[in-house]
């Protein structure tokens, strides 16, 4: 579980960093470069997002609770919604219109039915780590950058290229899930 928690505190601390220490940012940037900046930055983020896979995998889970079987549909359902809007982020999209921070509102949906889903000790820490940061995080990048501008309608078909990557990504993430997590939610 340290590992865990350790891999949570470097991925939130990487990313509370801008938001919360824009001196300190700036200072390493004065002393690295912008391209040094980013490369300690995605080197941090990619560090604890090891230490958070090797962490979830290395602890023994403590069971809280189970939620009935059908309930899995509706949070595989959730799960893809997330992706989604997740995915919105990355290009102009009607969701990006609708949902001002969609990549911190898609984690925060992904994390709280993750939340949901799985009642153990090592879930209750990650999923419930992950979707605080998320919300704290779309709080505090508001506050520094106040009202987002939202962009135009793009044509529907970058929508639909658009959606249909998601679920793409989605449905690979699904079917390699058992290797980064140990826990197969597609049985072949």
């Amino acid at each position: 579980m340290a590992l865990l928690i350790f891999g949570l505190l470097l991925w939130c601390g990487t990313h509370f960093v801008p938001a919360l220490a824009p001196r300190l940012k700036s200072a390493v940037m004065a002393r690295v470069g912008t391209s040094g900046y980013k490369g300690l930055f995605a080197l941090t983020v990619f560090a604890g997002l090891a230490c958070i896979i090797f962490g979830w995998r290395s602890t023994t889970p403590q069971l809280f609770y189970v939620l009935p079987l059908g309930f899995r549909h509706i949070g595989y359902l959730l799960i893809l919604i997330a992706f989604i809007i997740i995915g919105a982020a990355h290009y102009p999209s009607r969701i990006k219109r609708a949902i001002p921070h969609p990549m911190l509102t898609g984690v925060a949906l992904w994390a709280f039915t993750h939340l949901l889903l799985n009642g153990d000790s090592r879930s209750m820490v990650l999923f419930g780590t992950l979707l605080v940061w998320s919300i704290l995080e779309i709080l505090l990048i508001s506050r520094r950058d106040g009202k987002v501008t939202t962009p135009a309608s793009p044509p529907w078909k970058v929508e639909f290229v658009g959606l249909f990557i998601s679920v793409l990504i989605f449905l690979a993430l699904a079917f390699f899930h058992r290797y980064f997590t140990g826990i197969p939610i597609i049985n072949l």
